[in-house]
């Protein structure tokens, strides 16, 4: 009986540290082609994101992935207990560099847990992130 329970306490621990609420932090972290997460693009491709929680500030930049034709890079904050949000759309120049900013507002309760790029059509018929990961993060804890 006892290891059930230390398996469901450790499980439950582990949930809980995972889903914390960002607060009213600021993060910057890499982006890199993530075992797992990435399924799309050159494997040294690379990036920074910054979040400012408190005004829902999120910037992307990136380097080392091909300009794209009839489609585009979006970011995403994505994982924990929330639904994927949109952190706004670009491509990158010739030679590989891309950026974007966008202010969503007070992501300070919410539970992300990591920053994603995606490839999505240009239109895009679909709201949601496109199954074609590229680059992406984790958020420091």
């Amino acid at each position: 009986m006892k290891p059930i329970r230390i398996g469901l306490m450790a499980t439950f621990i582990s949930l809980t540290a995972c889903s914390a609420e960002l607060g009213d932090r600021e993060f910057e972290f890499d982006l890199a082609y993530l075992d797992g997460e990435s399924n799309w693009g050159p494997t040294d491709a690379t990036g920074v994101a910054f979040i400012d929680a408190t005004s829902g500030l999120v910037e992307i930049d990136v380097e080392g992935l091909p300009r794209l034709e009839g489609e585009v890079y979006e970011g995403w904050v994505a994982g924990g207990l929330e639904s994927p949000v949109a952190t706004g759309r670009f491509n990158v120049d010739d030679d590989g560099f891309g950026s974007s900013r966008l202010i969503l507002g007070d992501l300070s309760m919410d539970r992300f847990t990591k920053v994603v790029l995606t490839v999505e059509p240009d239109p895009d018929p679909d709201p949601g992130p496109d199954p074609r990961h590229s680059i992406a993060g984790d958020i420091p804890k």
